[in-house]
Order: structure tokens, then sequence, then C-alpha cells
């Protein structure tokens, strides 16, 4: 009914008279569960299914971030620091910075994001579908019951490639993607403060995006963990500090011998709401991190008077200081990084805790996924206020080993869509007509 069709007055329109005259104007209307289904109940429509899941590929692959940092090697080490490769041409220089593990197998970033999708997720249509609702979660060991999943093993883990997805959805829709290989510097990271009060060693993960969700600035301000200068450019998410709307964020790993695991999510951010609460707390910072910036021009000056740094490389030692000076202070913009439960997520429930095996083969529970955000209150304009947030993800090393990940399927036929809380991953039967 929201389609108008021009059909001649002396007929009684069928359905497929409709279909034939605006098939993939009713299509992009569909989820695509919705469309699969559709080509499913009649064979004269599966084209139009194809076509919209194609469209959809193409769109995800050119829009997608490709999350993930990038160093020129040729620098001296005090001159590095990262770019994300959303910033490189789709060549295979744009996977330098990855494991030899990634290198060897991919010649260019859409190849590496269409391998994801298509061979280690099973398909578009299967992957399509997580994007816009989620990735199932991990296996869950029952008594009595049959369960299939997979693990990664004890060897090395730096020797099989692993990927996380990261997923953003507004009151339920897709807004943003980005996938992010995992490095092996991001392996073994000690930190005391995060994952319980013990040091232990952790990975720790964020999204290295300048396609991100709603920041048209290229000047984020100072993070909490970290150097600024090894941080994205852009926000991760940036929206009207009067935003009523409901923000998810989710994280889903997969490699080439399991399928797609959803293991953390957020669920429920009202930025309005935040600011609320945050200025309620009076816990928005003053200083918003700009001290630690003179820190470190202080101590490129002292390396360069010192001679820790080759003075001859005067254009590198520029766009570092150019790098530095671009978080210029502003009273107007505010930052809180530490206030519970705000900028600390971490799901315990005992429905959503990661499992997995130990190196003796026994069941074990996983130390909680975390994640550690961090806001700007953005008054510089003062008619349209915003809230800008970041986001860095906490997991225990021995999570990637050992933890329970949804067997690998195969590659479906491009018309079979997942059936929600289908744990065995199989595509649906097909119909005959």
């Amino acid at each position: 009914s929201i389609f108008r069709v021009r059909i001649p007055t002396s007929m009684t329109p069928s359905l497929q008279d409709v279909m034939d005259a605006c098939g993939n104007a009713v299509f992009c209307c569909f989820t695509v569960k919705e469309a699969v289904l559709a080509a499913e109940c009649c064979t004269d429509w599966r084209k139009y299914s194809q076509e919209e899941i194609e469209d959809r590929a193409d769109k995800w692959l050119a829009e997608t971030s490709r999350a993930w940092a990038w160093r020129d090697l040729k620098k001296k080490p005090h001159l590095q620091f990262d770019i994300s490769a959303d910033e490189l041409p789709d060549n295979k220089n744009a996977l330098r910075y990855l494991d030899e593990v990634w290198k060897d197998q991919f010649d260019s970033p859409s190849h590496l994001l269409k391998t994801i999708a298509v061979d280690w997720c099973g398909g578009w249509p299967r992957f399509l579908h997580a994007r816009e609702t989620s990735a199932k979660p991990q296996p869950r060991i029952e008594r009595g019951k049959h369960v299939e999943f997979t693990t990664l093993g004890t060897e090395d883990v730096t020797t099989v490639p692993i990927a996380l997805i990261f997923d953003i959805h507004c009151n339920g829709r897709s807004e943003w993607c980005g996938v992010h290989p995992l490095h092996s510097d991001e392996f073994t990271a000690t930190h005391s403060s995060r994952l319980g009060d013990d040091d232990r060693d952790t990975s720790v993960v964020y999204p290295m995006s300048t396609r991100t969700l709603g920041d048209a600035t290229d000047a984020s301000t100072i993070h909490p963990l970290g150097g600024a200068v090894d941080k994205s450019s852009k926000y991760l998410l940036s929206t009207d500090a009067n935003d009523t709307r409901k923000w998810n964020f989710n994280v889903s790993v997969v490699t080439p011998r399991s399928s797609e695991t959803l293991i953390f999510s957020i669920s429920d951010i009202a930025p309005k709401e935040v600011i609320k609460y945050i200025s309620k707390m009076k816990r928005w910072e003053k200083d918003s991190g700009y001290s630690d910036v003179e820190r470190w021009k202080d101590e490129l000056e002292a390396e360069i008077r010192e001679d820790v740094i080759d003075t001859d490389d005067k254009d590198d030692i520029e766009h570092y200081r150019m790098r530095l000076d671009s978080f210029l202070p502003d009273k107007r913009l505010l930052r809180c990084s530490e206030l519970d439960p705000v900028t600390r997520f971490v799901v315990e429930s005992e429905d959503a805790v990661l499992k997995g095996l130990d190196g003796d083969g026994d069941v074990r529970t996983f130390e909680p996924v975390e994640a550690q955000a961090c806001y700007w209150l953005d008054k510089r304009n003062p008619e349209k206020k915003r809230l800008h947030l970041t986001l860095d993800y906490f997991f225990e090393d021995a999570l990637w080993g050992g933890m329970f990940l949804n067997p690998r399927i195969k590659k479906n036929d491009g018309y079979s869509a997942p059936e929600a809380g289908n744990q065995s991953g199989r595509p649906a039967k097909r119909r005959r007509h």
C-alpha cells in the first residue's frame, strides 16, 4: 500500500503484478531475512532478493570501517604514530602493519573484508543478517544436551587470523560497522586496573577508525588510555546532546576455523541521560587531559636536545609537533573518563559470562570482558551541543585460545536465511514450488 503502481483499471492487481512493477523498490524495504524468505516463497522473486543482497553487500564493503592501525615503519621509532587504515588506498600497503598471518593471505582490505563475510561467516545473507540484529552468542554447555562448538586450541593464537567486528545500533537499527584484525601487539599488555585487582595479561583493543559515526571533525581530544598520538583522529560516536535514543554496541569474533560469535554487548546508552548523570555527579574534568599533551611536548623537545631523535628528520618532527598541537585546550570541551557505571561496562550475568576450556581440557570461566568509555561534552557551538564517545575494550588473553566459539558453517547458496536462535547454524530448508 505504500507504493503507487500504474496498473490498468480493468485488472485486479495480484501480488505478482505489484512485484513485477516495483520489485526492487519493495525489496529495499525488507530486512535481509525478509528478502531471503520472500525469495524462498516464490522463485520468481529470487532475482529481486539476489539484487538487493548484492547491493547491500557492495554498500557494506564501501562504507564499513577498516578499523585497524597502520604505521609508517620507515620513520624512526620515536616518530612513528598510528593512523587508521581507512585513510589508505585499497591495496596491499594498507595491510603492512598487520601480522604476517594476515599479509600472507590477503591482497587488500576489501579482499580481507569480503573473505570474512563470505567464507568465514557463511555468505552475505547470514553476515548481513548479523549486522542488522547481532551474531549468535557462544554455545552453552548444558548437562544432557548435545552442543557443537570449537576452540582455537592452546597453540600460539598469533598464528591464527582473529578478527573482531564492531557494530553500533540505534533504536534497533544498524548504524555503523568496523572490522579489526587482532595484532600481536594487542596481546599480553599488563593492566592492573582492569579485569579485577590483580595484574593479568589482557588484550586492549579499540576501533582505530576515521569512518566513524557523526563526527565531522578531525580533532578528537585526549584519551585516558595510551598516548594521544596513537588514537584515532575522530570520535567513535558523536551525537546531539539532547539525543534520547538508545544506542547499543556489540563486539563479535570470527576466525577461519569458527563462525561469528557475539562476545560482548553494551545496551541502551542514552546520550541525554549520560550528560545529566555526569553533570549531577560533577565529574566533568577541568583539565580534560591537556596536561598530558604538554608533558609529551616537553619530552619531545628533551629527546631532540639529547640527540635521542635525529634532527635531520625535520619533516617527521614537524608532523609530530603538529599532531600534538592539534589538541588545543578549550574550556568548552569537557571530558569524563572515570565514573561508574557510565564509563565502565562489565557484563557479569550468568548467561553472558564467557566460558571455554583450560589447558587440561576442563571447562573454565573467563574474566568478564570490559569496556572503558570516555565522553566529551562539546559546548563550542552553544546552539548545537554534542556528546562524543570513544570505547576501549579489555579481554583476558587466554580467552582467544580457549573460548567456546560457534562452529564453522558452510557457505550458503545466497538464499537461505539464518533462523533466530538456530544454534546449529544450518541454513533453513528451501521449499519447492
